[in-house]
């Protein structure tokens, strides 16, 4: 270019769309998510089983005997956003052993989005698809803690019986779960076709063939995370190969594991297809974590040690305290 030249630019501000979300405050707003499961929803306080309208709707007495409906199914799944905002659900019971598809939601679409979420003390009993959370996950969870008992036949997990395709992050589930004389259970996720990142399991497994102390089955990714549990299969091997495992039961061909540990002491098994094998000490302590890095890169596993539980620094997906116990989300309030 050759001389002076002037360029006028003139830009327009981009509005960006008010998302309006449904307040809910009761078992009964809960239960009402079924009615449009494309709808944006917001946790205001605890659920717990001290509610009037707990009975009725999710306790042991409720749709004679079966408890809680789960929401979404195969022909009528969730898509819409669920923000717990750190909030408990606590008491949730489920006794549907010939249901597909159970847990506090049953199916997740693509686009669906749970977040936030702290299920506690929750029993669950499902046929297939069985999490304490979601069923069946197409979407996306994150910062979601479980604790209680999950059961089913088949593709049952602590948090989620199945995530196809979806992905799970910063995440966590503790408790037990165990599967009936049949395959893929998981302490955190049953199957996993998607994506499995920055999640911790402390449940403990029982169960036959494909169990893991995070996942049973993968064929997705597992990336930064690890699994504390007892793990106990009936079915030690399957075609020739492990699949029983401290960390994942089975890891198909083009399934990826990296940067993901169990601890051989408290699982009380050494053995796992995916997964680096540690002792507790080893768990507790944060160079186990930040030494994972490679040709020069920084650790993937975002992580501080901070002096103790209830100092949170929340700049880090990860915490630990470190020399005394395992690593944990920052974003956790509730301790299960």
């Amino acid at each position: 270019m050759e001389g002076d030249y002037t360029v006028t630019a003139q830009f327009k501000a981009e509005e960006i769309p008010v998302v309006e979300y449904t307040m809910v405050t009761t078992w009964y707003d809960l239960h009402d998510v079924r009615d449009n499961l494309s709808g944006n929803y917001r946790l205001a306080n605890d659920l717990h089983l001290g509610m009037a309208d707990y009975a009725e709707l999710a306790g042991t007495g409720a749709d004679a005997g079966k408890g809680w409906q789960p929401i979404g199914n195969w022909e009528v799944k969730f898509t819409g956003t669920f923000d717990g905002q750190g909030y408990s659900i606590s008491g949730l019971f489920i006794d549907r052993p010939d249901l597909i598809y159970v847990g506090l939601f049953g199916y997740v679409s693509p686009g669906g989005v749970i977040a936030g979420v702290d299920l506690a003390h929750t029993g669950v009993i499902g046929h297939e698809m069985v999490g304490g959370l979601v069923g069946r996950n197409e979407g996306m969870v994150v910062n979601c803690a479980a604790m209680g008992s999950v059961e089913g036949r088949n593709y049952v997990g602590g948090l989620i019986g199945t995530n196809f395709g979806g992905e799970v992050n910063n995440s966590h589930s503790n408790g037990s779960a165990r599967n009936t004389n049949n395959y893929r259970l998981g302490g955190l996720v049953g199957w996993n076709t998607g994506t499995v990142s920055n999640c911790s399991s402390l449940v403990s497994v029982t169960g036959y063939n494909l169990i893991g102390g995070l996942v049973g089955n993968n064929e997705g990714t597992i990336t930064n995370s690890f699994s504390a549990g007892t793990v106990t299969g009936i079915g030690q091997y399957l075609e020739g190969y492990p699949s029983v495992g401290g960390l994942v039961g089975v890891n198909e061909e083009g399934g990826v594991v990296s940067d993901s540990f169990w601890d051989v002491e408290t699982s009380e098994i050494d053995e796992s297809h995916g997964g680096t094998g540690k002792s507790t000490a080893e768990l507790s302590d944060i160079l186990t974590f930040t030494d994972t890095a490679t040709e020069g890169l920084d650790s993937p596993w975002n992580i501080i040690a901070v002096d103790d539980f209830d100092e949170r620094d929340t700049g880090f997906i990860w915490n630990i305290v470190d020399g005394v116990a395992w690593p944990f989300h920052s974003w956790r309030t509730i301790m299960i």
